[in-house]
């Protein structure tokens, strides 16, 4: 029966499983993903962060990331390959969060052709299938946390709602900080706030970060988070074409970014603070979730193709027609192809340890088409910065007064 749950979970493991299948034909068994190399390093050291001896690669990753890998990989590294146990060390929080994004639909959306929509998105979109099946990323993990989250807010499960994004910011990406605080305290009137859950919720974050750091100054690491400075050519916004146009390249872009960020974080903070404490409105759940961090995404110098995944199913639920909810899922899509155009204008190039894959599969293709993939890279930046700074003003207008789940 097309509307039973089993039936969509068997569609979501098919298509991640021909997925893999077809990846290893294709590669042999080769890695693409330079990404397995920080997973790697957190699967023999899953504490690594913690203790403040990590390789910088990977100091600013998510503290705690390592004790959700380390075990997924160890058991599934014994039946598979590691190139297949990579993929579906990750394909497994997928699936737990496709389940938790099933049981949601059907609590907060009427529409059974709606809900079905979402679901075939969820299985199809290739900003999600890409994340995990082909660059094996642990943006999904955070996604999980965040998904877990609007299950458990649309139960009236606040406190637990506050601890899953907290976790997501430990184990998954530290954006997750931002809509932990938006939930904290924008969520529920003042005197019903859940105090404990806050103030626990947010120690521990708190506390897991401190330890880390103070680890790492003792030991002479890299600090996480303030020694972190990725490059922003990677990024597939404009701040990739002005790396090279000022003094400083990253470092100095991401002062400037950090500053409108802050500038924009905070203007949303005083709108949600009029909303909610002077003119009493109840804020959507959904929106607390999906604004900060896609606001946060649109001024940030660092802004991946793989990033939005953090929020992209919640973001599918702010409407309640077919078709914004498709534009949406487009425009996150979209995202790649910036990405993609900048794998194929470094063909030739040992920029990973993955290159080799890429080169010899591609290389011969790329040079008999003799297009200008730099050219079409910024273009196609340029694009999708203009779509995603609209996508993310459509997402703020859902920022009003409105009482549960968008409606």
């Amino acid at each position: 029966m097309i509307g039973s749950r089993w039936f969509w979970i068997s569609a979501f493991i098919a298509t991640r499983a021909v997925l893999i299948a077809a990846l290893a034909w294709v590669t042999d068994g080769r890695e693409v993903a330079s990404d397995v190399d920080a997973h790697i390093m957190l699967i023999r050291e899953p504490l690594a962060i913690l203790m403040g001896s990590a390789h910088p690669d990977i100091a600013s990753y998510a503290p705690l990331q390592g004790l959700v890998t380390w075990p997924l990989f160890s058991v599934l590294s014994s039946a598979a390959t590691p190139f297949v146990a990579f993929r579906l060390m990750f394909v497994v929080v997928e699936l737990a969060t496709f389940a938790m994004l099933i049981a949601l639909l059907e609590r907060v959306v009427q529409s059974r052709g709606l809900r079905h929509l979402m679901l075939i998105i969820f299985i199809l979109a290739p900003y999600q299938f890409l994340t995990t099946t082909v660059f094996v990323q642990d943006e999904i993990i955070a996604q999980f946390w965040v998904v877990l989250a609007a299950l458990l807010l649309s139960r009236d499960r606040h406190g637990p709602a506050l601890l899953a994004l907290a976790m997501g910011t430990l184990t998954g990406k530290v954006f997750l900080l931002l809509p932990w605080f938006f939930i904290a305290v924008f969520a529920q009137p003042v005197s019903k706030a859940p105090w404990r859950a806050i103030i626990g919720s947010g120690t521990l974050i708190a506390l897991v970060y401190a330890v880390s750091m103070a680890a790492a100054l003792n030991s002479g690491g890299a600090v996480p988070l303030v020694d972190f400075v990725p490059g922003a050519n990677y990024s597939v916004t404009v701040w990739a074409l002005l790396v090279t146009a000022v003094d400083g390249g990253s470092a100095t872009l991401k002062q400037w970014s950090l500053v409108f960020s802050l500038i924009a974080q905070t203007a949303l903070v005083i709108y949600c603070l009029v909303r909610s404490r002077f003119l009493k409105y109840s804020l959507d759940y959904t929106v607390l979730l999906v604004a900060p961090v896609a606001l946060f995404f649109a001024t940030f110098y660092q802004h991946n193709a793989e990033y939005p995944v953090l929020f992209a199913p919640l973001a599918l639920l702010l409407w309640r027609d077919p078709i914004r909810p498709l534009l949406v899922a487009g425009v996150l899509a979209f995202a790649w192809a910036p990405k993609l155009f900048f794998g194929l204008m470094n063909i030739g190039i040992i920029n990973a340890n993955a290159s080799d894959t890429r080169n010899d599969i591609l290389g011969s293709t790329v040079d008999r088409l003799g297009i200008n993939f730099e050219q079409l890279h910024a273009l196609g930046i340029v694009a999708y910065t203009t779509l995603y700074v609209v996508m993310v003003a459509f997402v703020l207008t859902r920022v009003g007064p409105k009482s549960g789940f968008a409606s």
